[in-house]
């Protein structure tokens, strides 16, 4: 099922739809009632294309964002978040309310319908291509089917509508202080599990057996003397050193902190950019093969599907051009950044630029 309306009330900068209920010839909505009075809903439709939610400070973006998360889920629904200026805000015992969320999902699949005639107690598939799904006062759920022009309610209790809850789109957050790595394993991205050592990562990454191959290169022919070959085997062991002893200059908090970039990498790959995560698991054994053609085919892929769903060109008026793409490099999915004049930069490059010519 996918997500199609959002409907607040009494949260946070979201009151009622004020200007709905002033407006003549409106119609009521059964599920706009409250104690007996009519507040509609502030209706917020969603695209299907939408992938970023832009507009001025204060102007109610994290306020919806967290009315998704908040009426899905049923979590971390507090007192506070109800509208400060509303005239239901109130102290007084026994009166206390918390905020409304409701939704209308659309694209139900079988499963969907079925998980809906249990919940709502029906005999028989349900037939609509739709549902809406309101959380009152915190607790109260309410099913809303169409019947030809009107709309039957369902009371739901957390148990009888669990399939259905079970069914919904789950959000989930991105933390805006981690950054996308400028780079990330690739085996890394083609494990199974989350076992993972993230000091042992900096041990083996670029730079470190970038040293080693230099100074294997380095004394490849220089054993003529003993001078010689102490300097080069000492070379060789002080770069050999970290992989036999674990050493790291990274301390614990610069490991979690790239554990995070890492897991925001493969959530933009897997959940946003929705790549099948066996192909990671191809791109890293073609690596490995030395199949060339295959890397370079599933690089191409997943920039594709970056570009389908980040949709920058929609967003960015300043760059049609601007995208974010991926590049195999050794044993790295490096990330870059493309703009209009078709050169690729690092993320610290194109931030330099930035500085210098804006």
């Amino acid at each position: 099922m996918v997500l199609k309306e959002v409907y607040v009330r009494f949260y946070k900068s979201f009151n009622y739809d004020f200007l709905r209920k002033n407006r003549e010839g409106v119609t009521e909505l059964p599920w706009e009632k409250f104690d007996g009075m009519w507040y509609p809903y502030i209706r917020v439709p969603i695209d299907e294309s939408i992938t970023t939610i832009v507009g001025a400070n204060e102007s109610g973006k994290s306020h919806l964002l967290t009315a998704i998360e908040k009426g899905i889920t049923g979590d971390n629904i507090n007192r506070e978040d109800f509208c400060r200026y509303s005239l239901f805000n109130t102290v007084e015992m026994g009166k206390r309310r918390w905020s409304d969320f409701g939704f209308k999902f659309i694209q139900l699949d079988p499963d969907d319908r079925h998980a809906l005639a249990n919940a709502c107690e029906i005999t028989g598939p349900v037939s609509c291509d739709h549902f809406f799904l309101f959380r009152e006062n915190k607790d109260k759920l309410r099913i809303f089917l169409p019947q030809g022009k009107e709309f039957r309610p369902y009371p739901v209790t957390p148990e009888k509508g669990k399939d259905v809850l079970d069914r919904l789109p789950r959000p989930f957050r991105i933390d805006a202080d981690i950054a996308l790595p400028t780079s990330v394993p690739i085996h890394w991205l083609a494990q199974k599990d989350d076992a993972y050592n993230y000091q042992e990562d900096t041990v083996f990454g670029r730079k470190n057996r970038m040293a080693v191959v230099k100074a294997l290169y380095d004394s490849r022919d220089r054993w003529a003397t003993a001078d010689m070959i102490k300097n080069h085997a000492g070379n060789l062991f002080d770069a050999l050193k970290p992989f036999h002893s674990g050493q790291t200059k990274d301390g614990e908090a610069a490991a979690k902190e790239r554990e995070a970039q890492y897991r925001l990498a493969k959530d933009l790959i897997c959940k946003v950019a929705r790549v099948d995560p066996d192909e990671l698991q191809d791109l890293h054994d073609a690596i490995r093969d030395g199949k060339d053609g295959q890397v370079r085919g599933i690089e191409e892929g997943i920039n594709k599907r970056l570009q389908a769903v980040l949709n920058f060109p929609h967003w960015w008026v300043q760059d049609r051009d601007f995208s974010l793409r991926v590049a195999a490099r050794e044993q790295e999915l490096d990330f870059t950044i493309r703009d209009k004049t078709q050169t690729e930069y690092s993320f610290d490059e194109r931030s330099k630029w930035v500085e210098v010519f804006s």
